[in-house]
């Protein structure tokens, strides 16, 4: 099946891209919940729910949507992907 000029693999990727990242919002969403209700600074609260958020989306993508990820590698896509995600978080914030 081709979706202008797309590969169905490239399809399935994204698709599998974008439920991690809706499974990353509701981490994130449900953290900053019970880090609120437990009367934790908004910002403080934010930044932690955000880093538990990053740390599941980076295991899941790294594991089941690219499976690239090996204990060789870990350490610097894991800083990759903490600089890139924190910069761009933080832009947003």
């Amino acid at each position: 099946m081709q979706i202008v000029g797309l590969r169905s693999e490239e399809v399935a990727t994204a698709a599998k891209f974008a439920a991690v990242s809706l499974i990353g919002l509701l981490v994130d969403a449900c953290l900053l919940r019970v880090g609120l209700g437990l009367n934790i600074a908004p910002a403080y609260a934010r930044i932690g729910s955000l880093f538990a958020a990053m740390q599941v989306t980076f295991t899941i993508n790294g594991l089941i949507v690219f499976g690239r990820l090996t204990r060789r590698n870990l350490r610097k896509q894991w800083f990759g992907y903490m600089a890139t995600n924190g910069a761009g978080n933080l832009c947003n914030y």
